[in-house]
Parts: structure tokens; sequence; C-alpha cells
């Protein structure tokens, strides 16, 4: 990455242009107020962002993985197939609502 300094109003009055500049050809401004730094302003990697962002997660998991808690894929397949099959049978079974909160029990009530 190329680094260019330049003065604070160079920067304020050709910002589009230089954000342009900085993205296609990779350069960084060090942009200066009576010869003295006070930004940094460089395009953003997207991957970096991603792994700042992530990282921790990334991290956590991987050491949950070093400590055996995981679920592989054939476990994982098998309790969503119990799910599944939950679900079918309650819905087989005809299981209504309690009457306490069935809206027609509530209107014979009334």
């Amino acid at each position: 990455m190329t680094t260019k300094v330049i003065g604070i109003k160079e920067f304020r009055n050709n910002i589009n242009s230089l954000w342009e500049e900085a993205c296609k050809k990779q350069i960084r401004y060090v942009v200066m107020r009576h010869s003295v730094p006070i930004w940094e302003v460089n395009p953003i990697d997207e991957d970096a962002l991603i792994l700042e962002k992530f990282g921790d997660e990334i991290l956590a998991a991987e050491k949950r993985i070093d400590n055996g808690e995981y679920t592989t894929h054939e476990e994982l397949v098998e309790m969503l197939k119990h799910k599944k099959n939950v679900e079918n049978n309650i819905r087989k079974s005809g299981q209504k609502r309690h009457p306490k909160t069935s809206k027609s029990n509530n209107r014979q009530n009334n």
C-alpha cells in the first residue's frame, strides 16, 4: 500500500476524488495540520474487517471444538429427524389447545 501525505485543506476540498483513488490504488493518506499528522485514512480490507468482527466468536468456537464440545453431521441429522417425527406425531394426533385457552370454549362460557 502506498502512503501519501496531504494537508487538511486539500483533504477537505478533494475528499471524493481522494476516496476513489484510495480504493482503486490502495493508497493510505496521512492528513497533516500545521505539519502535524492528525489522521490516517486508508481503504478498509473487507477480510480484515470480518476477522475483527467475528474473531472472538471464531476463537471461542475453536476452543469448544478442542474441548470436544461439538455435534457431528450424523448426530445433527438424527436430531433433526427426531424433531420432525415429534412434530408429525403432534399434527397426526390432532392435539388441540388447552380448554382454558380455547377461543370456542371461551365463547361458550360467555
